[in-house]
């Protein structure tokens, strides 16, 4: 209790020394250190707040502080202090002004640091935030209420528990040791909780999240230190964002960090703030969210579905454009507050972080994006096999082979159906079970896979011979029933994006085109899947040469216009007429030049047709050999046919001869 004034027990226990006090006691321990302070300040009047655990405790905290300053002789009527709790200050301060200046010193009790706004803490003198109760709190209770039963186990226990249960417990004439017990009877809903949502798979028991696993595991080493008070909070990664197709299993990655580092997950959104009313309303929850992974620190906040925050700059003038700036400005103040949010790791996940404001996603808040890959077939093998606990279904090519393109949820559904079946019919998961529930497989025709392999083979021909490094060429001999994504792709390797010329650009239009400009090249047309789809190469180079044209001054012109609406690009084209000409020119000179290159080396493009049917993939060191001796093959032409066209030596003088005999 108080170091230099030991606290009259029988003025402040107005029960005596009953159990029923005990909850009271443990708060007036936490907010000693302040109590002490009064005493050593002046008699001039003072602002004091102290901003307790939890919001429903705030009842108890109040009375443990009028007891305090009671007992030091600065409680009201005697003393010069009131105690009350802090008005709601986010609609104004006028209650707090009011407060201050009929009571002129003020212990006040707050529930919210937030409540603490730049205004306020120019009306305060000091602010101090508790902490939980501690061990030690309740030794010292137990020696001011006389409980020789508190023992150090004991005290540990009860610190452990929410406090509000605690007061519950205390029931009078209840003895501690039948406390404890009925403590230990009823479990902390609140920690049952916390059991559940950190139960399942741990980080490194997963497959398939690449970079995305090595930076959680990292990240749980470092809160480990950080736990041990090794490092600072300063050594620790602020955040993440997850980019990744749906179903990829950026919520999965969440859990499981969550139960690798040993810490609760804590999940919010846009829609679960919106849900909640209007703007104001929509901030108040977020605050809230915030607030609830800070009093659960250390823990993971997850923020699903992160590009509903999309970006502050304007698609068009609108009450909507000014709410979601508003929104965005609320998230960056949560993600990086002045105070710090030490303890909370923010991870976020998107489809697609193009779209999200750059200001979350820089150092401090939400500091690197991680894509997380559809997985690859070793992954998948793997991903089937974790749901799939305690089996033995033997091989597995049929299923690696028929689920190229699966997501992570595709295969926990496929894998639950298996469950099922086996279950109902009592007998354990076998192979035949996995073939049974595959998706039908469609062979393509011999004609279909060899227009896909010429496809592909003219993006990649093209490509190399343009300087661009190719990783692979896929193609595959079959659909599943239903798919309708990419059935052959041409790989590059990443490259930086920056200081781009134009030349790059009309390269990237013109290797966009070379699929088409193979198929009629050696086909005579093309098919249908070279356009029809935002991902699809027309709508790609299309929207490329219009970017050349608006975006970068690429053109005759040096004005710039960035467009509006969800297609920004294409409504550019459609309120433009001159723009659409010039974007055809540039798509006409990338086919051109992609027909001049395929035609060049004609016989390196049919060698990898070949080779896609045969074995339905090439590496790209493949393409850069096939290209190197059709390009040798074609300098030895051009050598012999100089050769054959030039005179045999003193052909020309026996000719001349000839001629000149009589």
């Amino acid at each position: 209790m108080l170091k230099n004034r030991k606290p009259n027990t029988s003025r402040w226990l107005t029960a005596g020394q009953s159990i029923t006090n005990l909850p009271i006691v443990v708060a007036g321990c936490a907010m000693q250190s302040m109590t002490n302070q009064l005493l050593k300040g002046s008699a001039e009047p003072c602002v004091v707040v102290a901003i307790v655990p939890e919001y429903s405790h705030a009842m108890l905290y109040k009375e443990a502080a009028s007891g305090l300053l009671e007992c030091a002789g600065l409680l009201k009527p005697n003393g010069r202090f009131d105690v009350e709790i802090l008005p709601d200050t986010s609609r104004g301060i006028g209650q707090l002004i009011s407060t201050i200046e009929d009571c002129h010193s003020v212990f006040f009790i707050a529930t919210d640091e937030a409540a603490i706004t730049p205004e306020v803490n120019l009306l305060v003198d000091v602010v101090e935030t508790l902490a939980t109760p501690q061990p030690q709190d309740y030794l010292a209770a137990g020696k001011v209420l006389a409980l020789p039963e508190m023992t150090e186990e004991a005290a540990t226990f009860l610190a452990s528990q929410n406090l509000g249960r605690v007061r519950l417990a205390s029931r009078s004439g209840r003895p501690l040791a039948q406390i404890l017990e009925r403590l230990k009877e009823s479990p902390d809903p609140s920690a049952s909780k916390t059991q559940i949502q950190t139960k399942g798979p741990m980080l490194q028991d997963m497959a398939g999240y690449g970079d995305a696993q090595t930076w959680g595991l990292r990240l749980a080493a470092d809160l480990a230190a950080w736990k041990r008070n090794e490092i600072g909070w300063c050594d620790v990664d602020r955040g993440i964002l997850l980019e990744g197709p749906p179903g990829c299993g950026k919520t999965s990655f969440a859990r499981a960090l969550a139960n690798t580092c040993g810490v609760e997950l804590v999940p919010a959104s846009f829609a679960q703030w919106q849900a909640c009313g209007h703007l104001g309303d929509f901030l108040e929850a977020m605050r809230k969210s915030f607030e609830l992974a800070r009093k659960k620190k250390p823990c993971i906040l997850f923020l699903d579905e992160l590009d509903s925050f999309s970006t502050r700059r304007p698609k068009s003038a609108s009450d909507n454009a000014d709410y979601q700036r508003q929104a965005i400005n609320g998230l960056l103040e949560r993600l990086d507050p002045v105070g710090g949010r030490e303890g909370v790791v923010v991870v976020g996940a998107t489809n697609d972080a193009s779209i999200i404001d750059p200001a979350i996603v820089r150092p401090g808040r939400l500091e690197r994006i991680i894509r997380i890959e559809l997985p690859d077939a070793d992954s998948r093998r793997a991903i089937l096999l974790g749901y799939l606990e305690n089996c033995e279904p033997g091989s597995l090519e049929e299923f690696v082979a028929s689920t190229s393109g699966w997501t992570g949820a595709q295969i926990e559904k496929f894998a639950r159906d298996i469950r099922r079946m086996a279950r109902h019919e009592g007998r354990p998961v076998g192979k035949s079970d996995i073939e049974a529930l595959l998706p039908k497989r469609l062979m393509l025709t011999s004609d279909k896979k060899h227009r896909l392999a010429v496809h592909e083979a003219g993006h990649a021909i093209v490509a190399v011979a343009l300087g661009k490094s190719v990783q692979k060429v896929r193609i595959t001999d079959h659909v599943l029933e239903g798919y309708e994504g990419p059935i052959g792709e041409t790989v590059f390797a990443s490259d930086s994006n920056q200081f781009q010329r134009a030349e790059d650009f009309q390269n990237s239009i013109t290797v966009m085109l070379g699929g088409i400009a193979a198929e009629r090249l050696l086909l005579g047309d093309h098919a249908s899947g070279a356009g029809g789809q935002h991902s699809s190469d027309l709508v790609r180079a299309t929207d490329l040469a219009t970017l050349m044209e608006r975006y970068f001054a690429y053109g005759d012109s040096l004005e710039t216009d960035l467009g509006t609406g969800d297609r920004p690009l294409e409504w550019l084209r459609l309120s433009d007429p001159d723009l659409r000409i010039k974007v055809e020119l540039r798509l006409r000179a990338g086919m051109e030049r992609a027909t001049a290159v395929l035609s060049d080396a004609r016989g390196p493009l049919e060698a990898l047709v070949v080779d896609l049917v045969s074995n339905h993939v090439a590496s790209g060191e493949t393409v850069v050999q096939l290209l190197a001796k059709g390009n040798q093959r074609r300098t030895s032409a051009r050598r012999q046919r100089s050769v054959n066209r030039r005179p045999r030596a003193g052909r020309s003088d026996q000719a001349t001869d000839r001629g000149c005999s009589p």
